[in-house]
């Protein structure tokens, strides 16, 4: 649970670029909700984030997924 929590609170802040959400498992999402976001990554972020309840399970799972490996990323670095 304390996992999902700092998962959505680490909500695009901690995601790769954008780019992957414009070719990847979001891209009909981003091109469904987020039309005039073009490329811009903060606009793309801000909106898939606003949306984010709305997005397909497979652009969901890809962000948690991201969301997740920074997160041990970054503490597998704090605990060393």
């Amino acid at each position: 649970m304390f996992k999902k929590i700092v998962m959505a609170a680490a909500l695009f802040s901690l995601l790769t670029p954008s780019l992957s959400f414009a070719l990847g498992e979001c891209r009909d999402d981003r091109k469904k909700f987020c039309p005039n976001a073009g490329l811009d990554e903060d606009k793309i972020k801000a909106c898939l984030k606003e949306n984010y309840k709305s997005l397909s399970a497979p652009c969901k799972q890809m962000i948690d997924e991201k969301i997740e490996e920074k997160i041990d990323k970054k503490l597998d670095s704090q605990s060393k």
